[in-house]
């Protein structure tokens, strides 16, 4: 019984709500009711590809990063130590279904290859670029608000049905009012957001991080203050009159009814306000409660490139968006919005070794002696390739290399090749 009485009253309430909007498209001789129609212009989102994220961490789908330093495969930066402005670009898309993660900071993080690590600082602040949805159920400061305005949508309902009396030839414009509570009942599809964030290296040098909360916060309690006292304008403004002595009762009678639901109102914007200023628990409030859509981050850096590389660097930056309090870097880099830099090594010349000498035979074995630089290592090899002895130049250069028996025929020709690491010279016959 008592679930019946609350689905009436639902069913009720809806009732008055769908017949307040309709009648307020309506236009009599004396009563100039405006239609209800959007108070602001909303950029929204538009299609959206479902993805799940990667990361249990990451509130976007379909992540991908980049950067404008120009180089590729075939054009890569030399590695001598100078330094370039580098800005990566982080984008992605609206998680379907929601995020699970309910606790934790909503930030845009890069992860710095270990190569390069202490050669990448940030150089400026992020730029964000989002689509922003609100659960409004969320934003508990916004409750009173909410109740009184929804009060004062059911009073307006039943005097437009006339409960207080024939409103021929009684003035009450709804135009204004009428667009800001349909502001305040849409404040879930917030719309785009461009704000910027501090770009923070990690103490260890192996990421660069920007809050988007708290830029994101702020931009939306700014808009949300706006709404509510452009609010607050509209529902003080609201004023019936009338055209001739039965109708200024009618008219007085009306303004006596909405004074104190106006009072409400008001009281409830009042104790709203201070919420969202810098500071308040609103602007906290409206970041959790944000959702974000299509976004984008800019983050600008200095790279400053490596210096005697052995061989070509594809220098693997990773970024991603996530909600989290701690940054678990070694997760960020299997994610899967790579962008590389790259970076040509050095090519190491190492000098070819000289034959003095080579005694024995393929019986015995033979003995090679030659000079080299002083510490690299010389190998003999076959035409296959096969190493058949070896050894290391001394001090002087000089070095001596055994054979041993039957590796070798009399007639075979053989190679020596110095090494210095990774790196080999070319081959001595």
């Amino acid at each position: 019984m008592k679930n019946d009485k609350q689905k009436k009253k639902k069913i009720n309430k809806s009732k008055k709500q769908n017949k307040y909007r309709a009648l307020s498209l309506v236009l009599t001789s004396s009563l100039v009711i405006a239609p209800l129609t959007a108070p602001l212009s909303f950029y929204l989102p538009g299609g959206i590809t479902a993805s799940a994220a990667i990361l249990d961490a990451e509130i976007l789908s379909n992540i991908t990063s980049s950067n404008n330093s120009g180089t590729t495969t075939a054009n890569r930066w030399a590695a001598d130590g100078s330094s370039q402005n580098v800005d990566f670009t982080i984008s992605g898309s609206e998680l379907i279904g929601g995020s699970v993660i309910t606790s934790g900071t909503k930030q845009a993080v890069l992860a710095i290859p270990n190569e390069l690590n202490g050669r990448v600082s940030p150089n400026g602040a992020a730029q964000i670029d989002t689509n922003v949805t609100l659960t409004v159920s969320d934003l508990t400061f916004l409750t009173g608000t909410l109740n009184a305005v929804n009060d004062l949508s059911t009073l307006l309902t039943n005097i437009v049905g006339g409960s207080l009396g024939s409103l021929t030839g009684v003035n009450l414009n709804l135009t204004t009012v009428n667009q800001k509570i349909d502001a305040l009942n849409n404040l879930q599809n917030f719309g785009s957001a461009q704000f910027t964030s501090t770009a923070t290296l990690s103490a260890d040098g192996s990421y660069i991080q920007a809050n988007i909360d708290d830029g994101l916060g702020l931009v939306l309690a700014q808009n949300v203050s706006s709404l509510l006292q452009d609010l607050k304008a509209a529902v003080d403004a609201l004023q019936a009159s009338g055209t001739s002595l039965p109708t200024n009762i009618i008219a007085g009678t009306i303004n006596a009814a909405l004074l104190p639901v106006k009072g409400a109102v008001d009281t409830a914007i009042n104790l709203a306000l201070p919420l969202v200023g810098l500071g308040g628990a609103g602007v906290n409030q409206l970041a959790d409660a944000s959702v974000l859509g299509s976004t984008t981050v800019t983050i600008p850096t200095t790279v400053v490139s490596p210096t005697s590389l052995s061989q070509n660097l594809d220098a693997k930056f990773v970024g991603t968006v996530v909600k989290a309090d701690v940054i678990d870097v070694g997760l960020i880099n299997t994610a899967n919005g790579v962008s590389n830099i790259y970076y040509s090594g050095t090519a190491v010349v190492v000098a070819p070794p000289v034959v003095t000498g080579t005694s024995g035979n393929s019986t015995t074995g033979y003995t090679v002696t030659g000079t080299a630089t002083a510490g690299n290592t010389v190998e003999i090899r076959n035409a296959s390739g096969t190493v058949l002895g070896t050894a290391v130049a001394d001090g002087s250069g000089n070095f001596t290399i055994t054979i041993p028996q039957g590796q070798a025929t009399a007639s075979e020709s053989l190679n020596a090749v110095a090494k210095s690491g990774a790196n080999e010279s070319i081959p001595t016959p």
